[in-house]
C-alpha cells in the first residue's frame, strides 16, 4: 500500500524469480524455471501463465497489447495480451 505496508504474496512459480515488470494494473513475473506469470495488483488473482522459454526468464516488458520476454535460451518471445505465444525470435549466440 501506499505506506510500504505488506499487503499480499504471489505464489506461483516453481524456482527463483528473477524478472518482474508493472504495467498500469499488472504485474508481469519471469522465473528461472522459464515461465511468465501475469497478476491482477488489487486482487493478487493468477491471470495468466506463460510457458516457452527453455531457460529463465531474464527481461520482461510490456505496453498491454503485447509482451515481450529474453531468456537464458537466448531467445525473446512476443506474447499476446492473454499470454498466447504469438512469436519466437532466435539468432543470439555466445552467453
Amino acid at each position: 500500500d501506499v505506506e510500504g505496508q505488506h499487503v499480499g504474496q504471489l505464489v506461483g512459480h516453481t524456482s527463483t524469480i528473477t524478472a518482474l515488470f508493472f504495467h498500469g494494473k499488472r504485474v508481469y513475473t519471469g522465473s528461472i524455471d522459464g515461465s511468465i506469470i501475469c497478476w491482477d495488483v488489487e486482487s493478487a488473482e493468477k491471470l495468466f501463465e506463460s510457458k516457452g522459454h527453455e531457460g529463465g526468464i531474464t527481461c520482461i516488458f510490456s505496453d498491454g497489447s503485447k509482451t515481450l520476454s529474453g531468456a537464458a535460451d537466448k531467445t525473446i518471445i512476443i506474447w499476446s495480451p492473454n499470454g498466447l505465444l504469438l512469436h519466437r525470435i532466435t539468432g543470439h549466440v555466445g552467453g
